[in-house]
């Protein structure tokens, strides 16, 4: 029988989001792997940030990788809203590492601001959610 992949709690999502922000930390300290790869993992934390978020509301997570399509799909009084009002730079990691492509490459050097904004947008959920009486530790 299958299960659906949102059968898990808000906290099962906060944590893999910060697992997720480690691994990208420590791959910015890292020589070696691109740095781009540290982009995607605060790409995906973000994204798991917003799940959490997601089902803590009741709302079944839409199949995306665009932040702002999941942010928006949270009710208008979560602070995620006016703090972050555009996404879009995010999600592009998510992309832009995973495919090649004519886009606009991927730059190496702004790996390290792209990780600070995952961990912040993931913060911000888990604020949210400990002021809403979610466990999240």
């Amino acid at each position: 029988m299958a299960t659906s992949p949102w059968s898990t709690t808000p906290r099962d999502w906060l944590g893999y989001a910060a697992a997720d922000l480690r691994a990208a930390k420590s791959l910015l300290r890292a020589s070696g792997p691109s740095p781009r790869h540290a982009g995607w993992l605060a790409e995906q934390a973000a994204e798991k940030a917003l799940h959490a978020a997601l089902l803590a509301a009741n709302i079944e997570p839409p199949e995306t990788h665009n932040l702002n399509l999941l942010r928006n799909a949270l009710p208008g009084d979560w602070a995620i809203h006016e703090r972050f009002p555009d996404l879009a730079e995010l999600s592009a990691w998510f992309t832009a590492d995973v495919y090649p492509g004519d886009w606009a490459r991927v730059l190496d050097d702004g790996a390290a601001d792209i990780v600070a904004l995952g961990e912040e947008i993931a913060g911000c959920v888990r604020d949210e959610l400990a002021q809403r009486g979610f466990e999240v530790q």
